[in-house]
């Protein structure tokens, strides 16, 4: 196992009111419930394979954190589930470095369960970034992020970010420019918000690969007829 390594997936519990709402209308609370459910099972998945390759150690990061008993079905056989706790998302993020830092990981990155086109392979490539680069960042096409990571702590690349207007990536960008960190980009994923979006990733290369019953759901999400 490379113990100077850290993969974190940060989930959020798949509870009625808190899954995607922009997928409301067309899947029902119910269903967007279960897509969400399934996705972040599908994330885990590439996280517990990223760890049997011995890349990194797979963290679960469940927010809020009282939440992580509704993830038992699929949180099994990671590292350790950390807490995430704050009083605002920036601090809650940074706590979660902070705290595997000084546990001595050299190399800490952390993804969403939004993204689905990952895998073990675009895991390494983005750790073998941190070599050369201090900072590596996944931007989504609406203006987020679908993964960070950071070789070092840094503060300032997290402190004010604009979290729900569509700024996160050209925020950190900013954050790392100004503090002279130099960052990788990787290629831009689409996150599933919208039924567009859903549409977007059944029509991307990786789409072959996912379950079954996900490509089913996406297709509900999408409005594709079955």
């Amino acid at each position: 196992m490379t113990q100077a390594q850290a993969l974190l997936v940060l989930a959020r519990p798949p509870q009625a009111g808190r899954q995607r709402t922009r997928l409301d209308d067309p899947l029902g609370s119910d269903t967007a419930v279960r897509l969400e459910n399934m996705m972040a099972a599908q994330v885990w998945a590439i996280a517990l394979q990223v760890q049997a390759r011995q890349i990194a150690h797979a963290w679960a990061v469940i927010d809020p954190p009282e939440a992580a008993s509704t993830h038992q079905q699929w949180l099994q056989g990671g590292t350790g589930v950390l807490p995430y706790e704050g009083n605002d998302p920036d601090a809650r993020l940074l706590n979660v470095f902070r705290l595997l830092f000084r546990e001595g990981y050299s190399r800490i990155i952390l993804i969403g369960t939004g993204c689905l086109g990952l895998n073990p392979a675009v895991v390494a490539g983005s750790f073998q970034a941190l070599s050369s680069s201090e900072v590596v960042i996944g931007p989504t096409t609406d203006g987020r992020l679908w993964l960070i990571g950071m070789r070092q702590f840094h503060r300032r690349l997290i402190e004010g970010l604009r979290w729900d207007q569509g700024h996160l990536f050209d925020d950190v960008l900013f954050r790392g420019s100004q503090s002279t960190l130099s960052t990788l980009i990787l290629p831009t994923q689409t996150s599933l918000e919208s039924p567009e979006d859903a549409r977007a990733i059944l029509g991307a290369p990786y789409a072959d690969r996912l379950p079954i019953a996900l490509t089913e759901l996406l297709k509900d999400a999408g409005g594709i007829p079955v």
